[in-house]
């Protein structure tokens, strides 16, 4: 039987997956604290939200909210940016953090 933390945590990405209207899958690995916490804050700033979970959570959540072809994605070290504003912005945010 699965953990209530673990049901809630699954709930919780499913509903930013159907509510965002575009994602990106990462994987962060490679950056050191400093980094993602720049990378964090130049999000947040701008209303982007980057989940960093278990890869299992993450696939579960997918296959609830019925998205389709991220599973392959998921292996190593992954985070996902949900917006629902500004793609492009979200995508330059994260170019211009791994291209430094």
């Amino acid at each position: 039987m699965p953990r209530p933390e673990k049901v809630n945590a699954v709930e919780n990405i499913e509903k930013m997956f159907t509510d965002s209207g575009s994602y990106f899958v990462t994987d962060y690995q490679g950056l050191n604290v400093a980094d993602i916490t720049t990378l964090r804050k130049n999000l947040r700033d701008n209303n982007i939200r980057f989940l960093v979970s278990k890869n299992t959570l993450f696939l579960r959540a997918v296959q609830k909210a019925r998205v389709e072809g991220l599973e392959k994605f998921f292996k190593g070290p992954t985070a996902v940016a949900f917006t629902a504003d500004d793609p492009p912005v979200a995508a330059k945010i994260i170019y211009d953090s791994y291209k430094d």
